[in-house]
Parts: C-alpha cells; sequence; structure tokens
C-alpha cells in the first residue's frame, strides 16, 4: 500500500495510505509507542491476538472516502488561508 509520511519535531507523525480498495487512510502515529512520553491512553491500547502475541497501539486510523477527502481538501485550505495567509 503506497503511503506519504509527513514529519515533525513531535512525537506523532501523520501517514496517508491508499491503495486499490474503495478508501484512503489518514492516521497519526506514534513514533515511539513504548516511550515513557508517549500518551498513556495510546501507549496501554494492546490488542491480544488468539495465538497470545499482542501489538500496542501506534496510532489511530480513519478510512476517508472521495467526499470526505473533498471536504477534507476544502477545509485545509480555509484553515491554511486563514492561519497563513493566501497563496499568491
Amino acid at each position: 500500500m503506497p503511503k506519504e509520511v509527513f514529519r515533525k519535531s513531535s512525537m506523532f507523525d501523520v501517514e496517508l495510505r491508499w491503495g486499490r480498495l474503495e478508501a484512503v487512510q489518514i492516521a497519526t502515529v506514534m513514533k515511539d509507542p513504548q516511550s515513557s512520553d508517549s500518551p498513556t491512553n495510546l501507549r496501554d491500547l494492546v490488542a491480544t491476538w488468539e495465538d497470545g502475541t499482542a501489538d500496542v497501539a501506534t496510532g489511530l486510523y480513519v478510512d476517508l472516502d472521495r467526499d470526505t477527502i473533498n471536504a477534507l481538501i476544502r477545509s485545509l485550505r480555509r484553515a491554511r488561508d486563514a492561519v497563513f495567509g493566501k497563496d499568491e
């Protein structure tokens, strides 16, 4: 699945993923989910599988359809222009 990762100097990255499915996925992903600096509400989310193995949650993922993506793009442009001014 192709993805773009947007990194900033915080404990989270933003990931954008897409593939052949009918959705695009956007996520906030912890750079180091085991860190003591990680938010407790995410660090403590653990998925335990039938074979007894466990995975710590690394972030929050949302599936977006075409209409939601278009609305998000419009909102991001409005927010960007309000905060940083319009591009010339």
